[in-house]
């Protein structure tokens, strides 16, 4: 015997036939199985043979013990290996050895044991698809690709279920023959079934591979889009920072850093999608040292350092009709959550639309604006009033 190979398993479990005549040719090659895995089964290399292979399975998984692969030898069949409730044997075809199964009604009954692992499979794939439709999605999740990636999701989950489906029917032909009589056909065509399926393996796979790297479709989630450290001084037009609003010079940033993979501190992340020529979110926290919180801004202590901060979001759309919509769901986003009325400014005529909202006792401005394709969301926490937000917002924004 020689070095092992490893070969990827096309066959499903219900495949019985196609699985016993793959793994005779495979024998006829010098290939000799040696375990079954989920996904691979592994092969000893040597002298090619004619041998036999049959696939049986029981009602329950149980330890096949030495009596058994005793009683099994006794009728000329080789205790092989085995996977959960599958046993493989094999035997060389000069002797001739009798079949395993005689019975095909009770073999039939052992197979319709099996019928509760893909029918669990296609209820969780099923379960997967169907909250796909009851999911309620915004504008924002359209132009930032988030709608674009589950499409995706929901598209491997259909296809999941299509492939669950046709096992399930195979399934039951398989055991409706057997009921009637019909033996299993221990030379079946593996061939043109594993065609066939690793056609649709490689399909799936590369789906979810361009789909996880986010090359379809740009994803807006941070594990997807680059994200990095914002730089010590503001000198990027398209960033609007801490010490725009913020003016006294001792402001210092926090640093940025990840836990489990996640950014926190101060970071900047940059995206795109076919909505978007551009998405900018911007993570900003400081501290004034010396300074505290000021008396009213809600906190039970004035004596607490005080850490200002900023969180930005700049949508550059290439469609303006897109542009009140999403500044619209900016308003929106979280407004399940506040009690402060969002109040329209017209005075600002620089300002295509522009929307504020002040939550004094979390020492909070909210500022929601557009001017042409551009859309801004910013967050402010800190002392400063609303006017000196807006006069920050509007200044970047002239620039953008």
């Amino acid at each position: 015997m020689g070095k092992f190979v490893r070969k990827i398993r096309f066959l499903s479990e219900w495949h019985i036939g196609e699985t016993e005549s793959w793994l005779t040719d495979m024998a006829a090659q010098g290939l000799h199985l040696e375990s079954f895995g989920k996904i691979f089964a592994h092969f000893e290399r040597g002298e090619p043979e004619d041998v036999r292979y049959r696939v049986d399975y029981t009602n329950t998984e149980y330890v096949f013990t030495i009596a058994q692969r005793e009683f099994y030898a006794a009728s000329g069949w080789e205790y092989v290996c085995e996977l959960g409730n599958m046993r493989i044997f094999r035997s060389p075809e000069a002797l001739n050895a009798p079949e395993i199964h005689t019975d095909t009604a009770e073999q039939s009954f052992s197979l319709r044991k099996l019928w509760k692992y893909p029918i669990f499979a296609l209820l969780l794939w099923g379960y997967t698809a169907v909250g796909f439709f009851f999911r309620r999605f915004s504008i924002l999740e359209f132009v930032e690709g988030i709608i674009a990636t589950s499409s995706i999701e929901l598209g491997l989950s259909v296809w999941a279920i299509v492939l669950l489906v046709r096992e399930l029917l195979f399934a039951r032909r398989l055991v409706q023959d057997l009921r009637e009589g019909r033996a299993i056909d221990h030379h079946a065509d593996w061939k043109t079934r594993t065609r066939s399926q690793r056609i649709i393996c490689i399909v799936l796979v590369a789906l979810y591979v361009l789909y996880m790297a986010g090359i379809l479709i740009p994803d807006a989630r941070t594990m997807l889009r680059g994200v990095e450290a914002l730089p010590d001084t503001g000198n990027n037009p398209l960033h609007l920072r801490l010490s725009d609003i913020e003016t006294d010079p001792t402001l210092e940033n926090k640093e940025f850093f990840r836990i489990r993979g996640v950014a926190h501190g101060s970071y900047v992340s940059y995206g795109w999608s076919l909505l978007s020529s551009e998405i900018i979110t911007i993570e900003e926290t400081g501290i004034i040292p010396g300074e505290k919180w000021s008396a009213d801004g809600g906190y039970s202590t004035t004596s607490l350092q005080y850490e200002p901060g900023i969180s930005v979001k700049l949508y550059r759309l290439r469609f303006p009709w897109l542009t009140y919509s999403v500044l619209e769901a900016f308003c929106e986003q979280y407004a399940e959550y506040m009690e402060e009325p969002l109040i329209e400014k017209t005075d600002y005529p620089d300002l295509d639309k522009l929307f504020v909202r002040s939550r004094e006792r979390y020492s909070q401005q909210e500022v929601f604006a557009s001017r042409g394709n551009d859309v801004v969301s910013v967050r402010y926490y800190g002392n400063k009033d609303m006017e000196t937000v807006i006069e920050a917002v509007r200044n970047w924004m002239e620039n953008l």
